[in-house]
């Protein structure tokens, strides 16, 4: 016969809650991919911590401790680890669309930040009027096209917000709020219109851009010459706290 062992209950095991670790960014003054980064992480609450760099330092992401990633990883780690990641970047089930998601990643990092950054209020001042010009005319051109994309579209991927809006309103968030005066962003009626219900969108992404009134979402100048930035105005103030996402104590570095 099978031997019996006495009953031995297992010791009751005692669980603790375990915050989730910020994920840290370094952000240069003005920068957009921290825009973008900060706006992700609104929409999926995932927790940030921000730091402030200095304007040579670049942009960085410590997603885990002693793993740091650029803008476009730390935008994809945000979407996928976040609360709306189906929403934002559902590779997991429409590989598809993700990937129409990452060409739109893509674009706002390497064809729109180049030139919009020579706009910004950080190094507007450091670039030449010549400079400035010629970034300007690549980016009538890009405007064109987008403006063109987005007269049969409502959002940039699909019929809600998508990790693609979330990288190109950073993108655009500096012209659209600094640079481009009235008559100059009736070129691009369709990017107004977008723009607007990206950044005033329920989710409450583009929050991070400061204030209710929809009117500082825009450039008040009126004209169609593109303002210079003054170099202390803020694209979008950093973080109360130097944190954002769900929570928890940041820091800024002198």
């Amino acid at each position: 016969p099978r031997r019996q062992f006495p009953h031995r209950p297992y010791p009751r095991r005692r669980w603790t809650r375990r915050e989730p670790r910020k994920m840290k960014l370094c952000v240069p003054p003005s920068d957009a991919a921290a825009l973008k980064c900060l706006a992700a992480a609104r929409t999926g609450s995932v927790a940030v911590e921000y730091v402030a760099a200095g304007l040579d330092e670049g942009f960085s992401a410590e997603i885990e401790a002693g793993v740091t990633v650029g803008a476009s990883g730390a935008l994809r780690y945000i979407a996928t680890t976040g609360a709306a990641a189906s929403q934002l970047y559902p590779i997991a089930t429409r590989p598809a669309v993700a990937a129409r998601i990452d060409s739109w990643v893509e674009f706002s990092i390497t064809t729109l930040d180049p030139d919009a950054a020579l706009w910004s209020p950080a190094r507007a001042a450091h670039a030449s009027p010549g400079e400035r010009d010629a970034a300007r005319a690549r980016l009538d051109r890009t405007l064109a096209a987008l403006n063109s994309h987005l007269a049969s579209h409502k959002f940039l991927v699909g019929d809600g917000l998508t990790l693609a809006d979330v990288a190109v309103v950073g993108s655009l968030a500096g012209l659209m709020r600094l640079v481009l005066g009235a008559k100059a962003r009736s070129a691009f009626p369709n990017i107004v219109r977008w723009y607007m219900d990206c950044v005033t969108h329920e989710g409450g992404a583009f929050a991070v851009l400061g204030g209710a009134d929809r009117s500082a979402l825009l450039c008040a100048a009126a004209g169609d010459a593109w303002e210079v930035p003054a170099a202390d105005a803020a694209v979008f103030p950093a973080p109360g706290g130097g944190s954002s996402g769900s929570g928890g104590e940041g820091g800024s570095r002198d």
